[in-house]
C-alpha cells in the first residue's frame, strides 16, 4: 500500500513539473521520441499560442516530428516553406515536403501540391 501511494505521489509531482515546464517552454517539455508532442509544441510556436510566435522553433520541432514519420508535421514544414515563414520562401522545398506528407495520406498536402504544380506549369 505504501509503495502504491509513493508511485501515485511521484506521478502527481512529475505531472505538475512537466505541466509547468510546458507552460514555460513547450519545446523543453516535448519528449525527443514523441512525434506527436513535438508536433504539438511546434504548432504552439507557429501560432503563438501561449508562447511568443517563433516560426524557426516551430520548424525545428516539426523537423524532429517529421523525421519520425508524422505526416501532419511534414505538411506544416511544406506550408512554412511555401509561405516563407521562418525560412526563405521556397516552392521546391514546399513541394518536396508536401509530396512526403501526401504519400503518407495527408489530404491537405495533396491539395497544396496540386496548387503548386499548376502554379509552376504555367508559362
Amino acid at each position: 500500500m505504501q509503495n502504491s501511494f509513493r508511485r501515485t505521489l511521484l506521478s502527481v509531482a512529475l505531472t505538475a513539473f512537466f505541466g509547468s515546464l510546458a507552460a514555460i517552454s513547450p519545446s523543453l517539455a516535448a519528449d525527443p521520441d514523441d512525434a506527436i508532442g513535438q508536433f504539438r509544441a511546434g504548432y504552439l510556436y507557429e501560432r503563438g499560442d501561449g508562447v511568443t510566435k517563433d516560426y524557426k522553433e516551430a520548424m525545428r520541432l516539426y523537423l524532429l516530428s517529421a523525421a519520425q514519420g508524422n505526416a501532419v508535421a511534414q505538411f506544416r514544414i511544406g506550408y512554412l516553406y511555401e509561405k516563407g515563414l521562418g525560412v526563405a520562401q521556397d516552392d521546391a522545398q514546399a513541394m518536396l515536403w508536401y509530396e512526403k506528407a501526401a504519400a503518407a495520406g495527408n489530404q491537405p498536402a495533396t491539395s497544396r501540391l496540386a496548387v503548386l504544380k499548376i502554379k509552376h506549369s504555367q508559362p
